[in-house]
């Protein structure tokens, strides 16, 4: 597990989702493309953290792909503007539940 990492790839989404100029459904899908995609289960602590996590990826995976297009873009594709700020909402929360517990960014290291 490392949590670290987690919260490494979660600080680059939402910089990603406040940063970037775009609408929302493509900050979205650009901030899960490039960091939260990489985050595996084991990355976070059993229970609510990767409950979290797999909400959030499913939610982002959940319309088939057509074509060259994959789940993601399929995806958000699809997804209202309403639906998108919801979720990028759930991963700053993600982002802040987990600095909480990142030995690193609490001098635990």
């Amino acid at each position: 597990m490392s949590v670290s990492y987690a919260y490494e790839k979660l600080m680059i989404a939402v910089m990603t989702l406040a940063t970037n100029r775009a609408e929302i459904k493509s900050r979205l899908q650009d901030a899960f493309i490039s960091s939260l995609i990489h985050i595996r289960p084991d990355d976070l602590p059993e229970g609510e953290l990767r409950d979290k996590l797999k909400t959030i990826k499913d939610d982002m995976t959940w319309t088939p792909a057509q074509g060259d297009e994959g789940t993601v873009a399929a995806t958000v594709r699809g997804m209202l503007d309403e639906d998108a700020q919801k979720i990028a909402e759930r991963i700053v929360s993600l982002f802040l539940d987990v600095r909480r517990v990142d030995p690193i960014e609490n001098g635990r290291a």
